[in-house]
């Protein structure tokens, strides 16, 4: 009779299932039961909502290498690849004892975007810009953009598993929205060695071109600006602006010279920091062509992962007072990944004929049938 009716093995409903599951991404579990309680006079414990997730989130592994295949790329497009790391809040139990201790999750964005060309100049005065004020020419809009974040541990507590599984999924992604490797694909990041390791091996190949994420550059700009101008910030300023436009125009070389020399005039510690920020430089350089990179109209900034990590680990995970374990916070990454990326409705669909599947054989698993039985 359950496999008739297409019931699931938990005391909830596939409908309620989807309707915790959507609450409990925008709210606190106790939040989210409280108001389905008021709503539809059905008490749950929050160990019910959590086992629920939980079992929901085993699914977005199938769900992913069963999603048809987005269009293929215009032929003028650039299929573009971002990663980025992103802290999450840790309980205690998770951290040796420590509190307010975070650990770090990656995630990843993959997307096709027509080319944009711009000027250093006009680069250098929006970073500049006293005021946000609208581009003077319309932006590209991101094509089948999806987001996908993991954290992920091994016995030796390092981030190689969520490393393997973002990576294997862009390359996944990538393979389907240009199964002939005939576009341009920009790869986008900040400096962590780790990163450029696992591009170097799931994401190989002649058109592929590294891009060291230009705020990430910028930020180290200005750290050098201010250590050579501790007191004084229309001077850092006027540093940090004309090592930008020395960047933008191609002079990586050059800024690593005068930084050089600027740190033998520092006492130990400022020329010793000062020396990294050059060391950063020097292995990045070849990832720092950013005059050629605008003349071809390929992004040069991190802006649509550093997105997802806002929407995506901060605007839920970081309220006031949440700390996380990391099996729970998995379970939050997998499933707002695929909500943020517009696929929720067909996420559901694969997990009820996955769990149908599961427990009552392929005969049974037709999702058609639970959404005639949900309306």
């Amino acid at each position: 009779m359950d496999a008739r009716l297409q019931l699931p093995e938990q005391c909830t409903s596939y409908l309620l299932q989807d309707w915790n599951a959507r609450l409990m991404q925008a709210m606190p579990y106790a939040q989210a039961e409280q108001f389905l309680e008021n709503l539809l006079d059905l008490p749950q414990s929050v160990q019910t909502l959590e086992r629920d997730q939980a079992r929901l989130s085993t699914h977005t592994e199938a769900f992913w290498e069963q999603l048809p295949a987005p269009a293929v790329l215009p032929p003028e497009a650039i299929l573009v690849d971002q990663v980025d790391g992103k802290g999450v809040y840790m309980r205690p139990n998770e951290t040796g004892g420590e509190r307010g201790k975070k650990k770090m999750a990656i995630l990843g964005a993959v997307y096709g975007i027509e080319a944009h060309v711009r000027t250093p100049a006009q680069v250098l005065e929006a970073l500049f810009a006293e005021s946000r004020a609208a581009p003077s020419v319309s932006r590209p809009t991101p094509l089948d953009k999806h987001v996908r974040a993991c954290l992920k541990r091994d016995e030796a507590d390092t981030t190689a598993p969520q490393n393997e599984e973002i990576f294997a999924w862009i390359a996944q992604q990538n393979a389907l929205r240009d199964p002939d490797q005939s576009h341009r694909t920009v790869v986008l990041s900040d400096g962590q060695t780790s990163f450029w390791e696992a591009t170097a091996t799931h994401l190989p190949g002649e058109q592929v071109t590294e891009i060291l994420d230009l705020l990430h550059a910028c930020g180290y700009v200005w750290d050098a600006a201010k250590l050579l101008h501790p007191s004084q910030p229309q001077a850092a300023q006027a540093a940090a602006k004309g090592n930008l436009e020395r960047l933008l125009n191609g002079q990586v070389g050059a800024v690593i010279e005068r930084l050089r020399r600027a740190a033998t005039t520092l006492d130990d510690t400022p020329a010793e920091t000062l020396e990294r920020i050059v060391g950063y430089f020097e292995t990045h350089r070849h990832r720092m062509a950013y005059d050629l990179y605008l003349a071809e109209g390929l992004p040069i900034a991190t802006g649509v992962i550093e997105g997802a990590c806002r929407c995506l680990v901060k605007d839920r995970m970081e309220r006031a007072g949440m700390r996380w374990v990391v099996a729970g916070a998995q379970t939050m990454l997998a499933l707002r990944g695929i909500t943020i990326s517009g696929l929720w409705e067909d996420f559901i669909a694969v997990h009820i004929r996955e769990d149908l599947r599961q427990l009552y054989g392929p005969a049974a698993a037709n999702a058609d049938s639970y959404q005639r039985i949900a309306a």
